[in-house]
């Protein structure tokens, strides 16, 4: 049955195959049901019914990977299928499974890909169960968590993010999230509180508070960033505020730039080069910077802006 569902990859017009991937649903072992999933998932097929009932067998069957029933969560969330039963009962879903030293859950994605789901299908009790899982003890879940509370576009969404925040998290990758989720959600209200995090000793914290201000192409995110570089002197803490700036497109973010290559130190600069590079097919941006760089007497300025930015680079 494996041959089967590779053949229908490559084939996946075939006249039977919804029948196939049903029949390969049904199968008794995970894997196989799990590539029927993930298939299914991928040409779009109506077989939601026949998803759900393998994602209950499995729940109490022999899936120790848990992969047959992430496989089937992610591609109903996929299809925006409205079947709050299995995002409900995945969400709640534990699995301790023994690995080489204590037993691990592998569960975690499971949750996470739920919690988007109940989004997805604006369940009512959605923002319940992902404020629950907001303190999952899997990091991977709480991750999730986050992106499923932007994901929700709610406003009290915000209020669970900016807690979080405020009361940190043993995984910084987790906050990172929370800091990206809650300038989609209410970047007005929460430029303060990510700048911030410019501050943080984790450098991953630090570094996603940046980008978050920078994505959020606002202007008062850009002054916080700006004031920031203008208060640091270390030109490797610099980097990440550089990258953010020329991230968020702003007319007066470029000018900044253009003048840091003016007037910063020479590392400094190598930064704006290196953050600039992506831009360089912009002809009128092309032109500022090689004024500036006109300017600097550095060759190792020099050689990072002819590799930037001149044809071929």
């Amino acid at each position: 049955m494996i041959a089967q569902l590779g053949a229908l990859r490559k084939n996946p017009n075939a006249p039977d195959a919804k029948e196939q991937i049903i029949a390969a649903l049904a199968s008794k072992i995970s894997y196989i049901v799990e590539r029927a999933a993930t298939l299914a998932g991928e040409l779009k097929l109506d077989v939601a019914p026949q998803m759900e009932a393998a994602f209950n067998r499995l729940l109490t069957g022999d899936d120790k990977t848990c992969g047959g029933k992430t496989a089937i969560a992610k591609s109903l969330y996929e299809l925006g299928a409205d079947t709050p039963g299995v995002f409900l009962a995945g969400i709640k879903h534990v699995q301790m499974e023994a690995s080489f030293g204590p037993p691990v859950d592998v569960a975690a994605l499971l949750r996470g890909i739920c919690a988007l789901g109940l989004v997805r299908i604006a369940h009512r009790e959605a923002m319940l169960h992902i404020t629950d899982l907001l303190a999952d003890p899997e990091a991977q879940a709480r991750v999730l968590a986050a992106r499923a509370l932007a994901y929700s576009g709610r406003d009290d969404a915000a209020f669970v993010l900016r807690l979080k925040i405020h009361v940190g998290d043993k995984d910084p990758e987790v906050i990172g999230e929370c800091l990206t989720a809650i300038m989609k959600l209410a970047p007005k209200t929460s430029i303060d509180l990510v700048a911030d995090q410019l501050d943080d000793p984790d450098e991953l914290i630090r570094e996603s508070a940046a980008l978050a201000l920078g994505e959020s192409r606002r202007r008062e995110a850009f002054e916080a960033l700006r004031n920031h570089i203008e208060h640091q002197p270390d030109p490797e803490m610099r980097r990440p505020l550089v990258l953010a700036i020329a991230v968020s497109r702003l007319p007066e973010a470029f000018s900044y730039l253009v003048t840091l290559i003016e007037s910063a130190d020479a590392n400094t600069v190598l930064h704006v080069l290196e953050a600039l590079k992506i831009y360089r097919t912009d002809e009128s941006l092309r032109k500022s910077v090689a004024a500036a760089v006109a300017k600097r007497s550095e060759p190792a300025i020099r050689r990072a802006h002819h590799g930037a930015f001149e044809p071929g680079s």
